[in-house]
């Protein structure tokens, strides 16, 4: 079953026991020498942080598992809901790009990429403004998927594809961070699976898909980076690649799929790497400016780096060493415990939570609000945990993907109750 336990036991898998099976790619890569005993400490490390994880994440299931069922009444999505509500969507987006289209420099994200954005990011105007592009973007991404999946014949699939492309393109155009197409991609691929009988015919039809989805990530590089209107003339970088080696370094350079592996590779390797526990708090602090706190904390992927050699800031870098890493640079070496055992408590207490309150109403109620919420904070702070930044994940849904889900919320409320107005 596609829980939260299971997914950061399969983001864990992929960040560190997978990459370990080939060392040798990652010795010279771009990092400077990796000596092969920091492998082998990777080994150790990764899987003491396992076991932590699977044992308090048993116990916590095993203690919550019996229980009273909630009855919930959510609201079950379907195909003419999630038509309506993305053309609301786009109506509102249109409205923000209008009122705030010369803080968006609109002319400049064109022929320049989204990374504009970076440039002037500190001015609130442009920051708000971005949040709230980024949070239409979102609804209109998971929303056209929806529909595709909701879909029941040619065509309604073929609006279906229109509505997923447009949302694609605006995604690249006006969104940086790829995530934003990303993770609807994950929670409507894990919907879809878990409605899916068949599970291994499922995984089986769904590599062309995954391949698919691996070009439509670099694209989005190319076109965040270069503009629309430039990006043609960027794209044969693709078609010359000579050799295996100089393949698989473009694909981890630009789908972040090791990168947490390797930087965490360096961190072993400094030893030295310190940063206050404090950082985890920064959802509950960041509210205070830095003129009444000077000494306020970076965000923990700008620290960690940092005390490995990377010039890096937190407004053009979103990776780092992930939860291992993150454990080890705040508590030491008692960390590689204790951080994993709390993710496993916190999953499984949100996984029973889910299991009680869903089980009665059936287990096909996949496209339930409730759900999709459930599904939205998993991929979005698990993900975003294992790839370097704990506290600033959480902060991310509580400002952009939250507020895309009380907009879905309230869109489809009022959907079904005009619906229940024309019955009457």
């Amino acid at each position: 079953a596609v829980s939260s336990s299971s997914y950061w036991i399969v983001l864990f898998a992929l960040i560190y026991p997978i990459p370990l099976l080939y060392p040798e790619a990652f010795i010279n890569l771009n990092l400077g020498y990796i000596k092969e005993e920091t492998f082998k400490e990777l080994e150790i490390i990764s899987f003491l942080a396992f076991i932590s994880f699977t044992l308090a994440n048993f116990f916590s299931l095993t203690n919550l598992k019996s229980g009273h069922n909630e009855q919930k009444n959510n609201l079950v999505i379907s195909f003419h809901s999630l038509k309506s509500i993305w053309f609301k969507v786009i109506i509102i987006l249109c409205l923000i790009l209008f009122f705030f289209g010369s803080s968006l420099s609109l002319d400049s994200v064109l022929s320049k990429g989204s990374q504009v954005y970076l440039e002037n990011e500190q001015e609130f105007s442009l920051a708000f403004s971005g949040m709230l592009v980024e949070a239409c973007i979102i609804v209109l991404n998971l929303v056209s998927l929806l529909v595709l999946q909701q879909s029941q014949n040619r065509f309604q699939k073929s609006i279906a594809i229109s509505l997923v492309i447009i949302s694609f393109i605006l995604s690249s155009i006006f969104v940086f961070a790829r995530r934003a197409y990303v993770y609807p991609l994950i929670i409507v691929f894990l919907i879809s699976y878990l409605r899916y009988k068949n599970k291994v015919r499922f995984l089986f039809v769904s590599i062309p898909f995954i391949f698919l989805v691996s070009f439509v990530m670099i694209l989005m590089i190319y076109i965040r980076t270069y503009g629309l209107f430039n990006v043609y003339e960027y794209l044969g970088d693709i078609f010359v690649i000579e050799s295996n080696l100089e393949l698989f370094t473009f694909l981890i350079s630009n789908l972040d799929f090791t990168a947490s592996f390797q930087f965490l590779l360096m961190q072993l390797q400094t030893e030295t790497v310190s940063v206050t526990p404090l950082v985890y708090l920064k959802p509950l602090f960041f509210f205070i400016p830095r003129t009444v706190w000077p000494e306020k904390p970076e965000a923990i992927c700008v620290l960690i780096m940092k005390e490995i050699g990377f010039n890096v800031d937190i407004i053009n870098f979103s990776g780092g060493t992930g939860i291992i890493g993150e454990a080890m640079a705040t508590l030491g070496i008692i960390g590689i415990v204790i951080i994993p055992a709390i993710w496993g408590v916190l999953c499984g207490l949100l996984d029973s939570r889910i299991y009680r309150a869903y089980i009665s109403q059936g287990i096909l109620t996949y496209t339930s609000i409730g759900i999709l919420t459930y599904l939205v904070f998993i991929i979005q702070t698990i993900t975003g945990a294992h790839r370097g930044d704990t506290s600033n994940s959480v902060l991310e849904f509580m400002f952009t993907y939250a507020p895309g889900l009380v907009l879905l919320k309230l869109l489809l409320n009022s959907y079904n109750n005009k619906a229940k107005q024309l019955k009457i």
